[in-house]
């Protein structure tokens, strides 16, 4: 898949490193997921499916710097995923 004319992959790897450029890997705290975590949802005008693939890629790619051991735990795991769909409650009489 295209988005601008770069691959989704590319867009993935430009959208992280874009927010996160001005700190080395092991500096990425609870906070900074949380805080993008919550600039996804209500800030960056994507649908709520669509920042769930953006937080899991993100959530995976520290995962992977994990694996490659470049980190020791993904600090990502403490903070909530997004769910893909909207909860919608149900009010009762």
């Amino acid at each position: 898949m295209k988005i601008l004319g770069i691959t989704e992959s590319s867009f993935f790897s430009y959208f992280f490193i874009n927010r996160f450029k001005a700190k080395k890997l092991r500096e990425i705290s609870i906070a900074d997921c949380e805080n993008f975590r919550i600039y996804l949802l209500n800030h960056s005008g994507y649908s709520q499916a669509y920042c769930a693939l953006l937080y899991g890629s993100f959530r995976k790619s520290l995962d992977y710097a994990v694996y490659r051991q470049f980190l020791n735990e993904n600090i990502s795991k403490r903070t909530h995923a997004i769910p893909k769909r909207e909860t919608q409650y149900t009010l009762l009489d």
